[in-house]
């Protein structure tokens, strides 16, 4: 179902226009002349988005009535385009403390207008599924505190703890797969969503040992003749147990992290150190689709000033394209060197992929907004333009080259820290 549009606009030819216009595109439209007419209704109705003139009769403009109609609802993101016709050097100020998310002036191309509504619809979907990625990130984290807790407290409770311990590993194996079917299930995931999968695989392994051990001493517990050397058994793998649930709490605290959305302070990083923390998270879906990984490192690699989240998204998005690019299995080389750029010591990052390549016509669009040769929800492309504008941030540069059938290269170039 699309989105709930107001518009509130005093010129009702101009009016008419915008709403035929977004009825056409499927939108469900509602026009109003004056700001007290769009309060009125926004108690009523929610709208996802809203159209406002700076200047609306009844002593109200649009950016008034737009600040009030938010706070209606103050929890509930609202995306708001301004239009106007006439020059206030104010206008735009006070539409920018209010949050507006883009600014049009009369007259414009419809074509503009219609661009608008779209981008800064898909980036409100975007951002709606990212925060639905993150609360059962967050719930799939609790469950498996709670596992933890359970399983420490279960030392001092050995015989009770392994008639309940099948049970409670069932339970919790149960909800990770339906957590991992909902990941699945997403209509369109952003990179976080995409990892959902892999973290499913990475757990499975760990989960598989645990329910082992606990069979295990359910079987040694449950014998006529259980002798003290039985508890001393059980008590090691109820060990295992623990290291096992921590492996988990691990695997998804490191995902967890990554999807936060972080504070965007630089520091020092170790580059060999965080393609590692990444490869932990996808190793396992490369192994899957029989994509043989090699790393090479040069000796003492000097640190980067970056930021360990955006980093570690930039590697995230290009080792999942070349995931993407080779279905049926292929290579997948990353290198690390240091190089000298106009007098001064870079790293040099590439990620070369035996993949089917990418044409020369795309390839001068591979880091625009919204870019994709994908036809299903592996992508709405935004991935290599997040990178782009990360590594043009870090005062660095991002090439692609490629050969159609045959191999694509990422390669990234980034000034070392200052000593």
């Amino acid at each position: 179902m699309k989105e709930q549009i107001l518009i509130i606009e005093d010129d009702e030819a101009f009016r008419k226009t915008l709403t035929n216009l977004l009825k056409k595109e499927g939108y469900s439209v509602t026009g109003v002349s004056d700001g007290f007419q769009a309060i009125e209704l926004a108690k009523k109705s929610l709208f996802e988005l809203i159209i406002a003139d700076v200047r609306l009769p009844k002593g109200m403009d649009g950016i008034e009535a737009v600040s009030i109609i938010k706070g209606i609802r103050p929890e509930i993101k609202v995306i708001v385009i301004i239009i106007t016709g006439y020059t206030d050097e104010n206008a735009p100020v006070r539409a920018l403390r209010m949050g507006v998310d883009d600014y049009l002036y009369k007259p414009f191309k419809m074509e503009v207008f219609l661009h608008s509504v779209e981008r800064n619809i898909k980036m409100y979907r975007l951002e709606e599924e990212k925060k639905e990625h993150l609360e059962m990130l967050e719930k799939m984290n609790e469950e498996l505190n709670v596992a933890q807790h359970e399983l420490i407290q279960s030392k001092k409770e050995l015989e009770d703890y392994s008639k309940r311990l099948e049970q409670k590993v069932e339970e919790r194996t149960k909800q990770l797969k339906e957590t991992q079917s909902q990941l699945v299930q997403s209509a369109k995931m952003s990179t976080i969503g995409q990892l959902g999968s892999a973290v499913a695989h990475e757990l499975n392994n760990p989960i598989g040992g645990i329910l082992g051990y606990a069979q295990f001493i359910l079987q040694k517990l449950s014998k006529p003749d259980v002798v003290p050397k039985d508890f001393k058994t059980c008590k090691q793998y109820i060990a295992y147990i623990e290291e096992e649930a921590k492996r988990c709490k691990s695997i998804v605290e490191n995902l967890l992290s990554f999807s936060r959305k972080p504070l965007i302070a630089l520091e020092s990083v170790d580059i060999k150190q965080l393609i590692e923390n990444t490869l932990s998270i996808i190793r396992h879906q490369l192994e899957l689709q029989n994509i043989k990984l090699t790393t090479n490192y040069e000796p003492k690699l000097p640190s980067i000033s970056g930021n360990v989240n955006q980093l570690q998204q930039v590697f995230t998005n290009i080792i999942i394209n070349a995931q993407h690019a080779m279905p049926k299995g292929g290579k997948l080389n990353i290198r690390v060197s240091t190089k000298m750029k106009d007098g001064k010591k870079h790293l040099q990052i590439s990620f070369k992929d035996t993949g089917c390549g990418i044409p020369k016509k795309n390839l001068e669009k591979v880091f625009e907004p919204f870019f994709t040769t994908k036809e299903d929800w592996q992508s709405i492309g935004l991935g290599l333009s997040i990178t782009y504008q990360i590594i043009k941030e870090l005062k660095g540069i991002i090439t692609a080259q490629s050969k159609v059938g045959k191999e694509t290269t990422f390669t990234i170039t980034l000034p070392v820290s200052s000593s």
